[in-house]
């Protein structure tokens, strides 16, 4: 395979490559033809995006930014799952504190997609910040954000090799070498 732009993201034995939309169907496509054998999924449309416009303060001062994918699976009741698609379309509407936690959490865009069962999500934020002191703001002063993590939470489970109680795991950037 020849190189493509993009970022490896690692946990245990799994890989998402991370790329502009274009790069990503290319390198599915040459994995596809190359490995037939390696099972694939193409997150390729978010069913629910945030960015810095939803912010009262748009403006974040312009910085590079980096990639924290994480990944979860929705629970096999496809009831439960098309309401937890319908939470997250209304989600600014309805529940606008959790788009003011990311505001105040200085996240510059969400990215959630959904495949099949599976969901990949992608948070940018600023370059060398800490996600988990970042993340710890999304609650701060605002019960509501504490109140959709406790709903959404019923609509989410583990993927295959979490451990118990264990639903969001975090994919690490892997250093490929390949620029």
């Amino acid at each position: 395979m020849h190189s493509t732009r993009g970022n490896l993201y690692r946990w245990r034995d799994r890989f998402i490559f991370y790329a502009e939309q274009k790069h990503v169907v290319n390198f599915y496509d040459q994995v596809k033809e190359q490995l037939p054998s390696v099972k694939r999924t193409l997150f390729s449309v978010p069913f629910y995006v945030f960015d810095r416009q939803n912010c009262e303060t748009a403006s974040l001062k312009e910085e590079e930014s980096e990639h924290i994918l994480l990944s979860a699976n929705l629970v096999q009741d496809t009831n439960m799952q098309k309401d937890y698609l319908d939470y997250h379309r209304k989600q600014f509407e309805e529940w606008p504190e959790v788009s003011k936690g990311f505001c105040n959490a200085e996240f510059k865009q969400i990215l959630l997609f959904k495949e099949g069962q599976q969901l990949l999500l992608v948070i940018d934020i600023p370059k060398g910040a800490d996600f988990e002191d970042l993340n710890k703001k999304t609650v701060e002063h605002n019960p509501r954000v504490a109140e959709w993590n406790r709903l959404m939470s019923a609509y989410q489970e583990g993927l295959p090799g979490t451990e118990t109680g264990e639903v969001w795991v975090r994919f690490e950037r892997m250093d490929t070498g390949i620029k």
